[in-house]
């Protein structure tokens, strides 16, 4: 057990001095799009964190009635024997809608991959987004 949280350590703290050395500002990028359907603006996106990672699309005005819906795959790897896994969801609704993942013990993101579906007074639009979370393969 010691030789885990040892080994998860000196991973972070690699992890901690390669960003700071290649002077990566953030600990997360955002693939995002906006457009209009309808005559309505919409907003998809899809970020990737460490340990989790999300997707949304939304109407940028409150309550604009879109029929929204995001279709998601999470892709995570263990960072001790290097296996990958990967975790699905689909969501739909009005007005928008949003889902989340997490990476299971001992594992980080390396990316998700988001199909967005937006529909409003006739108009459609599928935009899709991708997000690899850094220092990871794809």
């Amino acid at each position: 057990m010691q030789l885990k949280k040892v080994k998860l350590l000196v991973t972070l703290l690699v992890f901690i001095i390669t960003v700071s050395l290649s002077g990566v500002k953030a600990f997360a990028y955002i693939s995002h799009d906006t457009g209009s359907v309808g005559g309505v603006g919409v907003y998809v996106g899809s970020t990737a964190f460490m340990y989790y990672a999300d997707a949304t699309t939304t109407g940028t005005v409150p309550y604009s009635g879109i029929d929204a819906s995001v279709a998601s795959t999470y892709r995570y790897v263990n960072m001790y024997t290097g296996e990958y896994g990967s975790d699905y969801k689909y969501l739909n609704g009005v007005h928008g809608v949003s889902v989340s993942f997490t990476s299971p013990d001992d594992c980080y993101s390396v990316n998700i991959e988001s199909y967005h579906v937006a529909e409003y007074n006739g108009g459609l639009w599928r935009p899709i987004t991708f997000q690899t979370y850094p220092n990871t393969i794809s």
